[in-house]
């Protein structure tokens, strides 16, 4: 079942962003966890929506990172680097 316009898993996905902040990783955010729960349900999807809010307070920090740090080299994989121009200065 897909549980991703419920709005408990809106709830219970803000409120683990917000407990990831409490703990210092201030940039992370609803949509990081429901990346890093996403990947998850691609393989194992959550039958009942208990089963679901479970695995979202069982995201660790360290989980939410290397879904983004895989992310990000996909991303980054996949651009130009005249992208990334601003950041290494002068032409590219």
């Amino acid at each position: 079942m897909n549980y991703t316009n419920d709005k408990r898993v809106t709830l219970a996905l803000l409120l683990k962003a917000n407990a990831l902040c409490d703990q210092g990783a201030h940039e992370v955010s609803a949509a990081d966890v429901a990346l890093t729960c996403a990947i998850k349900w691609k393989h194992h999807p959550p039958q009942h929506l208990h089963e679901a809010v479970k695995d979202i307070f069982e995201v660790k920090l360290e989980d939410v990172v290397k879904v983004l740090m895989h992310h990000a080299i996909k991303q980054g994989v996949n651009s130009h680097l005249q992208d990334y121009e601003d950041l290494l200065g002068g032409n590219v």
